[in-house]
């Protein structure tokens, strides 16, 4: 999960590509207009295998409105 979080942070590699920082006169302007400063989307990645019996967390927890088993990052 490590490289999963930090290869988007990483402005050599997916930064700028993907993630746009306002200048500050049109921060205010989507502040002003839409009452917000910042969103993130975010997406489903598939699970490989379902959570194991340890865990307090059951396959039903994983379970997306898409209908397959997956974590939101």
């Amino acid at each position: 999960m490590d490289i999963v979080c930090d290869t988007p942070c990483d402005k050599k590699k997916l930064f700028n590509n993907y993630i746009s920082i306002p200048s500050s006169d049109r921060l205010q302007k989507i502040i002003d207009h839409a009452n917000i400063c910042a969103a993130i989307d975010g997406i489903h990645i598939p699970l490989a295998s379902l959570p194991n019996k340890r865990m307090t967390l059951t396959a039903n927890d994983f379970f997306n409105r898409k209908k397959f088993h997956s974590i939101v990052m």
